[in-house]
Parts: structure tokens; C-alpha cells; sequence
């Protein structure tokens, strides 16, 4: 998987409760390259997050992406609230999202970490929920996207 796997891969040595799939590449996607991995966070906190973040972290080239719902299947007014609070905790750096908030929470939260330590500030790209997207508005999910930016907030 390249020298980000090994990095990893020793890493995980040392912490268990990560797992980190064999590299992988995405067929013919420009952003993706050979060096890519897949890392799970099983059990891991969000300080071990942050800390395998920290060590994959290269300089301007580097993409990490975390994937996570929001609030999953209250009413729409009410995921509306639920998320505009998560999202507000995203945009103030506050990495102490729980697991109502974002089903990634621990992930997020690394990132968090990460972020603030590599003086980095997020932007909010967009925020909506399923009924926007044509799904039932009593069982709503919500979503959200976010770049991370250099520069002091």
C-alpha cells in the first residue's frame, strides 16, 4: 500500500482497535491514487483517530474523507434543529460530537482534532436531509458536507 500504508499499518500494530484494510485504488478517479488506504476505527477513540490522521497526514496532496450521516429518522423540523447544532459544533472545532449527532461521531471528532492541530478551519458546503431529497419528512436523515481550510478560524 505504499509508504501511507506502512505508516498505518505500523500504527495499527501498536493500537489493535484500528483496522486498516489493504490499500486499495479506485479504478480511473484522478483524486484517488495507488497509495490510497481504507482505515476503519473500530473501537478507536477520537484522540487515536486524530493521531492516525496526524501520522498519514502528508502536505497539500493529502485527501482524507470521513463519511457520516447526521441525525437518522426523527421529524424533519426536529433534524433540522438536531443537525444545525452538529454542524455548528463541526464549524467551532468542538470535538465532542456524540453518536445522536453524527453515526460518525468518533471519526469526526479525530478530524477535529486533527484540523485544529494542522491549524486548519471548516466550511460548511452544504446541509440538508432526506425529505429535500424526495424521502418521507416524519423519518428524515440528515447530511451534511464540509471542506477543511487553511487558515486560523
Amino acid at each position: 500500500a505504499g509508504r501511507m500504508g506502512q505508516r498505518v499499518a505500523e500504527m495499527v500494530n501498536r493500537h489493535p482497535q484500528l483496522t486498516y484494510a489493504a490499500g486499495f485504488e479506485a479504478a480511473g478517479h484522478p483524486a484517488i491514487g495507488k497509495d490510497a488506504g481504507l482505515l476503519a476505527v473500530g473501537e478507536a477513540n477520537a484522540d487515536e483517530v486524530a493521531g492516525v490522521l496526524d501520522l498519514v497526514w502528508g502536505g497539500d496532496e493529502t485527501l482524507i474523507v470521513i463519511s457520516s450521516d447526521l441525525s437518522h429518522f426523527l421529524p424533519d423540523a426536529l433534524a433540522r434543529k438536531v443537525d444545525g447544532g452538529t454542524v455548528e459544533a463541526i464549524l467551532a472545532l468542538n470535538p465532542h460530537l456524540n453518536h445522536e449527532q453524527a453515526c460518525g461521531a468518533t471519526p469526526i471528532n479525530g478530524l477535529l482534532l486533527a484540523a485544529q492541530r494542522h491549524g486548519l478551519r471548516p466550511v460548511a458546503l452544504d446541509v440538508r436531509n432526506s425529505s429535500q431529497t424526495a424521502g418521507d419528512p416524519e423519518r428524515v436523515v440528515g447530511y451534511a458536507a464540509f471542506a477543511f481550510q487553511a487558515g486560523e478560524k
